[in-house]
């Protein structure tokens, strides 16, 4: 069996068995503090929350045996304060295509800050520091190499939520992210709230439920379609088996329809390849998840809550964000508020929208993973 299909597998496997995800083991690097220009003057008082505090971290992904060399060793940056006070809300920010630097989530962390959110923000396989030789930019080679991508950026998330829950007894999760990252955020946080005791929720923003959005939404002409055709046959149908032999028959059997942005049908190349990429929609994560946990004996992990995030003129994702909020609402704590933020404007004009939208979008989401708390009264079983 092929990497992708393999690490696709584990992947399901990581809350179907009803097993703890275990924490990533960061090696810490660098630390820096941002001290003000007028710090030397204006000494903040004794109660004062502290300086912000990056430090960067180290570890190794728990997909490693998947990837290629360089995407081997995974990195992170921590964003908190200078001082003792630890931090009781951990927001965990995924990468958007092609965010290979920390500049943008870091501006968010920053902004958190002032709610008194700590910020871990992971670097993607394929992304960064672990970009495999010959990969120009950001743009990936296969579809394979996207499914590894996307499987290892769960697995990774998973274990740094894990980290936190275990180094921060008591600190609230929230996974978040814009575009793909949003998307990868949703898997991510159903594996945490299997595995934390404290409080999780999820913060997508301008998400979609499928990665099929990236062949049937706006960018459907900007593919290189003769390139992708050329991708081993072997992977898709390894990962479509693995898919289908995890869902009912009748299940089976329900074909995928697509078409592109203007309602057109797709090609039989871009159909084929739309069915392999269906395998990491939400929808089919969550009920491989769901029957695997049935057999063996364990429930579906709830989300305490969610915020997300859309855009009303969003061609990218389309129809897709109506879809993604129907599976968050089945998956969110009956206690739980998942709510629906809709914002003027396109997918990417809502990443320029940080402070009026996206930073309160987060922050709001941890006020609701509080009130469905207290609802349940304390750390109580979900």
């Amino acid at each position: 069996m092929h990497a992708a299909a393999k690490i696709y597998e584990e992947c399901i496997a990581s809350v179907t068995t009803g097993e703890p995800v275990k924490p990533i083991t960061l090696r810490w690097d660098a630390d820096f503090v941002d001290v003000p220009i007028l710090a030397g003057c204006l000494q903040p008082s004794a109660d004062a929350p502290g300086y912000p505090l990056y430090r960067e971290a180290e570890f190794d992904s728990p997909g490693a045996k998947y990837m290629p060399e360089e995407s081997k060793v995974g990195n992170m940056l921590f964003i908190w304060r200078t001082g003792k006070k630890p931090p009781s809300k951990i927001a965990i920010h995924l990468p958007t295509t092609g965010d290979q630097y920390f500049w943008y989530r870091k501006q968010l962390a920053k902004d958190l800050l002032k709610h008194d959110v700590a910020s871990c923000i992971p670097m993607f396989p394929y992304y960064g520091k672990r970009k495999p030789p010959g990969q120009y930019l950001h743009l990936l080679t296969s579809v394979s190499a996207f499914i590894t991508q996307v499987c290892g950026g769960i697995m990774e998330a998973a274990g740094i939520a894990a980290w936190a829950n275990a180094a921060y007894p008591g600190a609230k999760v929230v996974m978040t992210g814009v575009s793909l990252g949003g998307s990868v955020a949703n898997v991510a946080a159903v594996i945490a709230a299997g595995n934390c005791d404290t409080g999780v929720g999820s913060c997508p923003v301008v998400a979609t439920s499928s990665a099929t959005s990236f062949l049937t939404g706006v960018l459907h002409n900007r593919i290189a379609w003769n390139v992708l055709s050329e991708a081993e046959d072997a992977v898709a149908d390894e990962i479509k088996a693995v898919v289908a032999a995890s869902l009912d028959v009748g299940e089976k059997s329900k074909p995928v329809i697509h078409a592109n942005e203007k309602g057109l049908p797709l090609t039989p190349t871009e159909a084929a390849l739309a069915d392999t990429m269906d395998c990491l929609s939400m929808s089919t994560m969550i009920r491989l998840m769901e029957q695997g946990q049935r057999s063996h004996g364990v429930e579906m992990p709830m989300l305490d809550a969610v915020t997300q995030v859309t855009a009303r003129k969003d061609r990218f994702v389309g129809s897709h964000s109506d879809e993604l909020h129907a599976v968050l609402r089945g998956l969110t704590d009956p206690r739980g508020e998942c709510e629906r933020v809709e914002v003027n404007g396109g997918h990417i004009s809502t990443l320029f929208k940080r402070g009026e939208t996206i930073v309160p979008a987060i922050a709001s989401t941890f006020e609701k993973v509080a009130s469905t708390l207290a609802a349940r009264g304390g750390g109580a079983e979900r």
